[in-house]
């Protein structure tokens, strides 16, 4: 079984969790966070396509049953281009599982994945962040492996010249320091080249509610198609 960025994170998560410098418990409890609200939607989806999967079934089997669909004696291709003319959906749409992120939550995965190992090289001290200047950070990062995400916001020079490319990481370094070590990194780097916004995220009771409803949602859909 192969191993998905979602697990990835969570084993690199847990290892860095247990016994974590001081210095470091926030902003690990800010990816457990982000972490848990990525698989929160990344599950909601899933439930959504389920649903339509459902749906679709159904109105598959019904639409069959009364003679608008015919099956029998006919090719599977002509079939598949009258599903896709009467806006049934795809096939690719459906989950695979029930933690396979559909593609719009690749790039947020590949985000929170790089800034945990970003964050454990770091504790690790495989990876410096004081007293280096900001284009040898960028550079070490991009011989590590990092995926660069411009900020946009700077325009083509800040993309070209790599210094806005891993903002995203060093603002995350930042929460780690004391204020005299944030000013001294500041004094080596391009604080335009900074994300300083992480999101903020709210959990409470609702999203165990969401859930149920959502859980309570698919079972009433199986049980309208079997009581039909």
């Amino acid at each position: 079984m192969a191993i998905t960025a979602s697990m990835r994170i969570l084993i690199e998560l847990k290892d860095l969790l247990e016994d974590p410098p001081s210095n470091f418990t926030a902003v690990l409890e800010e990816l457990k966070l982000e972490y848990c609200e990525l698989r929160r939607r990344i599950q909601r989806k899933n439930v959504e396509l389920e649903i339509l999967k459902l749906k679709d079934q159904m109105r598959f089997v019904d639409e069959v049953m009364s003679g608008e669909i015919i099956v029998n004696n006919r090719e599977k291709a002509d079939l598949v281009q009258e599903l896709r003319q009467r806006g049934y959906t795809p096939n690719k749409a459906k989950p695979a599982g029930p933690f396979d992120a559909a593609e719009e939550f690749d790039d947020e995965l590949l985000i929170l994945e790089n800034k945990v190992k970003f964050i454990g090289g770091v504790i690790r001290g495989e990876i410096k962040v004081v007293n280096k200047k900001n284009a040898d950070l960028v550079q070490e990062l991009r011989q590590r492996g990092f995926t660069p995400f411009p900020n946009n916001a700077k325009g083509v020079e800040g993309a070209v010249s790599g210094e806005s490319d891993y903002g995203y990481l060093m603002a995350l370094a930042m929460k780690t320091m004391s204020q005299e070590k944030v000013e001294q990194f500041l004094a080596e780097a391009d604080d335009e080249s900074l994300d300083m916004e992480l999101q903020k995220l709210d959990f409470n009771d609702a999203h165990t509610a969401e859930k149920e409803s959502e859980a309570a949602q698919i079972k009433k859909i199986k049980a309208d198609h079997i009581s039909g």
